[in-house]
């Protein structure tokens, strides 16, 4: 199940498990706001439990409201 990390104007962000994928550039509505698919987390170097680096990075989404870029 694809993982989202919606990053907020003011630092906080949010993870959360979405039942369909998204693509850069998708935009959705979800919690009063439009939001943008960003693209993938970067990579931070570490390996996951069992040397699988396969897993799949949540993808960032910002707010697409002026008064929130």
């Amino acid at each position: 199940m694809p993982v989202l990390c919606l990053q907020y104007p003011n630092g906080r962000m949010h993870r959360l498990a979405v039942p369909t994928a998204m693509v850069k550039g998708e935009e959705f509505e979800l919690y009063g706001r439009r939001w943008r698919v960003i693209g993938p987390e970067p990579r931070t170097g570490r390996r996951l439990r069992g040397g699988d680096t396969r897993a799949e990075r949540a993808l960032i989404c910002r707010p697409t409201t002026a008064q929130h870029l």
